[in-house]
């Protein structure tokens, strides 16, 4: 019988095989199911005694043609759709609500899979499950206007199905202590990625910001009296992951909404005290 040390293979983003998922009674209601450590590496060096379970979350293995862009990323703070190598498909879904807990006692018995992650999706996988804890608030007012007039989804349905090549979007709301008669001042950056085609992300991104626009001005700016209403979009502006600045991530705040809570700062692996 395997005992749990401190030198376990066992790492944050390590996956279990499907018969060992299976064996320890984890699955995905009837998808084949691909489950991955959630617990932090410290937690994961503590013997039984002291920390005597490991959290898991259970996944789906998504196909290309399931691939949601709002979903990439950490964009959304409920859902993943997270790059995998060595699986049957090229993506796997998680969801926060599908974590659950294994005694060490009994994971000890088992290896982890071939399946594996690269360096960035590992950060995007940290992110993911620290950004449940990590949302920024905007006021209540302003995502209701927000809502009211739809724009929310129109921003949704604007990266939709670009992939993962929006890494993220930020807000950048001048007057948030705008009185109930005032109109918001809003700026938005949209985060596009380097990793793999710069070309074409630059190209999703200035796709995505022309149809914002569109859809903040088709609801918000009165062509009779040259007004805005509820909220003035002041710009849109796209950049990549590599131009975001630290000082635009202090300045600026992700979005987030139930379901599409958008990704945090540019990718900086994170210690578990973040």
């Amino acid at each position: 019988m395997e005992t749990w040390s401190r030198a376990t293979p066992w790492r944050q983003g390590k996956f279990l095989t499907k018969n060992s998922a299976t064996a320890l009674g984890l699955s995905a209601d009837g998808f084949d199911s691909l489950v991955v450590v959630a617990s932090h590496d410290c937690d994961l060096s503590q013997l039984p005694e002291s920390e005597p379970y490991v959290e898991v979350v259970v996944g789906r293995e998504v196909t290309g043609e399931e691939l949601n862009g709002n979903f990439t990323n950490g964009k959304n703070a409920r859902k993943l759709h997270l790059p995998i190598e060595g699986g049957d498909t090229p993506y796997i879904e998680l969801e926060v609500l599908s974590k659950q807990s294994v005694l060490k006692t009994e994971l000890a018995e088992h290896a982890p899979s071939d399946v594996h992650r690269n360096k960035s999706a590992k950060v995007i996988f940290q992110r993911w499950l620290a950004s449940r804890y990590r949302r920024s608030a905007f006021p209540d007012q302003f995502e209701q206007r927000l809502t009211r007039h739809k724009l929310d989804r129109k921003i949704v349905d604007a990266g939709k199905k670009l992939g993962s090549d929006i890494a993220a979007i930020y807000f950048d709301l001048t007057n948030e202590e705008a009185s109930p008669d005032e109109t918001y001042l809003l700026g938005i950056v949209i985060m596009y990625q380097t990793e793999d085609d710069t070309a074409r992300a630059k190209a999703a991104a200035t796709s995505m910001k022309s149809k914002i626009e569109t859809a903040f001005q088709a609801k918000l700016y009165s062509n009779t009296d040259h007004k805005w209403k509820d909220i003035e979009l002041e710009y849109v502006d796209v950049i990549s992951d590599e131009g975001f600045s630290y000082r635009m991530s202090q300045i600026l705040k992700p979005w987030r909404l139930e379901y599409i809570s958008l990704g945090a700062d540019p990718q900086q692996p994170i210690d578990k005290a973040s």
